[in-house]
């Protein structure tokens, strides 16, 4: 009986033959779910990392001295990374996605760093490995891609929608044209 029902279900869905959604249409379903396609905020930064010392003390006191030295010599963000601790993921992160710069190094140093201003050194922000002085080279705001970007992922969700949509139209008047009558188990056998 299950399996009927899925076959049925499954006809009912193939059989509706909707017109193709206009450009508009399309555009209205993909602001309607601006959460399944937006693109998260993105940031290009360079940062001087100073890391804990052996007994796992942050360094603050340093980390604030060599800001101020920086920010006072205007010093470009190339020759000062030449200041800092190695970093395993190197000095430079280019159009670095918010929620990527969270997982690789912690949501306190994506949120900071979305406050920080563009062409200025900013910090310390801490982070797992340590501290990080932060020059932000641009950002970029979440964003809505356009729809000729996402059309094919667009229109296959909306057609999706549409013939559940037009499944359950269906369902109800096939519903309504039959008495549906359940008998419990013994009734009628005699």
């Amino acid at each position: 009986r299950g399996f009927l029902v899925q076959k049925m279900r499954y006809l009912l869905k193939r059989a509706v033959a909707d017109r193709p959604p206009d450009d508009a249409e399309l555009q209205a379903h993909l602001e309607r779910h601006r959460d399944r396609y937006v693109q998260p905020a993105r940031v290009t930064f360079w940062h001087v990392f100073l890391a804990s010392d052996p007994r796992g003390m942050a360094r603050d006191g340093e980390a604030r001295e060599l800001l101020d030295r920086l920010g006072a010599a205007a010093t470009s963000p190339a020759e000062a990374v030449r200041f800092g601790d190695p970093f395993p993921l190197g000095p430079y992160r280019r159009a670095q996605a918010i929620p990527e710069l969270a997982r690789v190094f912690g949501p306190d140093f994506a949120g900071a760093l979305g406050a920080v201003g563009s062409g200025a050194w900013a910090g310390p922000v801490r982070s797992p490995f340590g501290l990080h002085l932060v020059w932000v080279e641009e950002t970029q705001a979440e964003r809505l891609p356009p729809l000729e970007t996402v059309r094919s992922r667009v229109l296959a969700e909306w057609t999706e929608e549409r013939r559940a949509a037009r499944l359950a139209e269906e369902v109800r008047a096939l519903r309504a044209k039959y008495a549906v009558r359940v008998e419990a188990r013994g009734e009628g056998q005699g």
